[in-house]
This record gives structure tokens, C-alpha cells and sequence, in this order.
């Protein structure tokens, strides 16, 4: 059987790994420059195994945050698109 952790990861894999960096600084656990220089690595990860290392400092999941209703606690629920409509009026003299 195949070790998991070398098995070649996605780009998606590595986009999920950057955009939990991006959160993880945005709320402060990260400063840029470790941001700037883990976001390098998880772009240059192969496998699994490269992938790990790069967040095994961060907590595990947004569920390990969660505040009882499935969401971190810093995060507003999300919505889908919202219309807006504006309405102008003329102005004469």
C-alpha cells in the first residue's frame, strides 16, 4: 500500500492549503512574511507530505473554531449574490 502522504497533490490541494494561509493571517496567527514564504511552498508542494508541514502549526480545520453552527467564530454566515438597484433622478431649474 502507498504512503498517503506521498501521493502527488492537486492544484486544488495547494489552493485549499494557500487560502487557509490567507485566513490564518488574516486573523493575525500569520505575518506577511511568513505568509509570503509558506504561500511559496504550498505552490511548490508536490505531494501530500510537502503539503503538511505548512500548516501543521494552524489549527485544524474552520470545524475546530466552530461556534455550534458549523462556521469559525470570526466568519459572518455567507449569502449568495445580492441585487442591488439604484435609482436616479434628474435635478432641473
Amino acid at each position: 500500500m502507498t504512503d498517503p502522504g506521498a501521493l502527488r497533490c492537486s492544484d486544488a490541494d495547494r489552493e485549499e492549503v494557500a487560502e487557509r494561509l490567507r485566513r490564518a493571517a488574516g486573523d493575525g496567527r500569520l505575518t506577511l512574511g511568513e505568509l509570503e514564504q509558506r504561500l511559496e511552498a504550498a505552490y511548490a508542494a508536490r505531494t501530500y507530505a510537502d503539503l503538511a508541514p505548512i500548516t501543521n502549526d494552524l489549527p485544524a480545520t474552520d470545524a475546530t473554531l466552530a461556534n455550534g453552527r458549523g462556521r469559525p467564530r470570526n466568519e459572518t454566515p455567507r449569502r449568495g449574490p445580492e441585487r442591488i438597484s439604484a435609482v436616479f433622478s434628474g435635478e432641473s431649474r
